[in-house]
């Protein structure tokens, strides 16, 4: 049996390469296929270890463009958001009693407070205090001018007319804005019911508030 030839090299065994840590996303799924593929080992998705050293200066600035353009978009979005929309504010001035009868008086203070009182528990809508719109509906002109003085965009006025042992109440809602009679009435009954008509009235301008928008 003779020696192997020295001068006769062998054929070098395949060296096994440790394939690099993925260091983002997409490179781990490539190391998971290229193992599923080849059948080297396990085809669980190999763990992202972010690269404490980051790429390169341009990948640093992309990076810093995107969170820039996602905090102005959403920047953008809450500047387009509409604001909420506040309380509506409503001015209810005294009805005024016609030919300054007593009972008609005591009725139409009566109906105003009753009025303010029902309009004030509309939901979205809010009253300005009595005292005031009546001390600024003296002071103006226009129950208009009064109404804008309160920054009210809505009024409500009327009268109280008494004629042999009856009642009629008048009551009418306005837009300030362009002073246009919104919505108006009138109600009819005996000074032996002036309860039942105030009721009555009160729960129609109240139902009229809530239906105008």
């Amino acid at each position: 049996m003779t020696d192997a030839d020295p001068t006769i090299s062998r054929k070098a065994a395949p060296t096994m390469t440790t394939p690099p840590t993925p260091t983002t996303p997409a490179q781990a799924g490539r190391e998971h296929w290229r193992r599923v593929l080849t059948g080297g080992g396990s085809t669980a998705i190999p763990r992202w270890t972010p690269d404490p050293t980051p790429g390169t200066a341009a990948d640093s600035a992309r990076i810093a463009a995107a969170r820039r353009d996602s905090t102005a978009a959403a920047g953008g979005a809450a500047a387009a958001a509409p604001a909420a929309a506040g309380p509506r504010a409503i001015a209810v001035f005294p009805l005024v009693s016609v030919g300054n009868d007593a009972q008609a008086s005591q009725a139409a203070e009566g109906i105003t407070s009753e009025l303010a009182t029902a309009i004030s528990r509309v939901p979205g809508v809010r009253v300005s205090s009595q005292t005031t719109a009546a001390a600024v509906r003296q002071g103006v002109s226009s129950p208009a001018e009064a109404a804008r003085a309160l920054n009210a965009t809505m009024l409500v006025e009327g009268t109280v007319q008494r004629a042999q042992g009856r009642l009629r109440v008048s009551v009418r809602l306005v837009n300030v804005g362009n002073d246009s009679t919104v919505w108006a009435s009138t109600f009819n009954g005996t000074t032996a019911d002036a309860l039942a008509l105030q009721d009555s009235t009160v729960r129609a301008v109240a139902a009229a508030v809530a239906a105008t928008r």
